[in-house]
């Protein structure tokens, strides 16, 4: 019987609580890893945490099971599996282990798998600046959105810009499935953002079509099929975006993955 995305996906979610380093790292894809993890300081500023190789992500394991460890008790607002991912909204608990004190959170994961297990997630925690939900606010993000595609697609990298706050981070990861071409870039700026759009494996959009969208209140998730023109070829990728949303009602940046063939 072959394993799902959410199999996988719920092995790591039963091995984190146990706290356990082996256990936790047997869930880990060997063809690749990618560990972004991303939040906002209470001052507005944003912190990055990211593994890119086995051993880093050993490192990133080491140290917060050394700092913290996950008491149980997850509870989840949603979960939505796709073939190769899988995003879940969830509120959490984690104990600090020098003064034992429990901190409640919320975050969007999208977890990221290959057929040996997971490859690694992308996580936004719920910001301070999260607003209360209005009836409008779909709408608006919505909007938001479609720009964002609209200027993706023709190629108006200026429009795309003026959608992302200038608090920025960004982590695109593009992987071929067929062979080792795999690249990746980590935006901190608008400008960083920019020389990664307009990068020639980014590739120029010849087709987009979304295959599924999440709105929240401090993120939005969405996920597309692509043909593009890559260096004069014509490829295509499948591509999963966690977007985080600003304190000024624009997108944070881009955290995606996209397996290209």
């Amino acid at each position: 019987m072959e394993t799902t995305a959410i199999d996988m996906v719920t092995a790591r979610s039963l091995a984190t609580p146990t706290n356990d380093f082996n256990r936790i790292m047997a869930t880990y894809s060997k063809w690749d890893y990618n560990e972004v993890i991303l939040w906002a300081n209470p001052d507005g500023t944003l912190t990055l945490v990211t593994a890119f190789t086995r051993a880093e992500v050993e490192q990133f394991w080491d140290a917060y099971l050394s700092s913290a460890h996950y008491p149980g008790g997850e509870r989840r607002n949603s979960d939505f599996p796709g073939t190769w991912f899988d995003l879940i909204d969830s509120q959490y608990y984690q104990i600090d282990s020098v003064t034992g004190v429990e901190t409640s959170y919320r975050a969007a994961f999208v977890f990221i798998t290959w057929p040996d297990g997971v490859i690694g997630e992308l996580y936004w925690r719920e910001p301070s600046w999260t607003p209360a939900f209005e009836i409008t606010m779909p709408q608006t993000f919505m909007e938001m959105l479609v720009a964002y595609e609209n200027a993706w697609q023709t190629g108006d990298v200026d429009a795309r810009l003026a959608l992302i706050e200038d608090e920025t981070c960004s982590v695109v990861r593009i992987a071929n499935v067929t062979g080792d071409h795999r690249t990746r870039f980590v935006a901190r700026t608008k400008s960083e953002l920019r020389a990664g759009w307009t990068s020639e494996s980014y590739g120029k959009v010849i087709e987009l079509k979304r295959l599924y969208k999440v709105i929240s209140t401090f993120y939005i998730s969405a996920g597309y099929k692509l043909v593009l023109d890559v260096s004069g070829r014509r490829v295509e990728r499948e591509t999963v975006i966690l977007f985080p949303l600003g304190p000024n009602r624009k997108f944070i940046g881009e955290l995606s993955y996209s397996f290209e063939s």
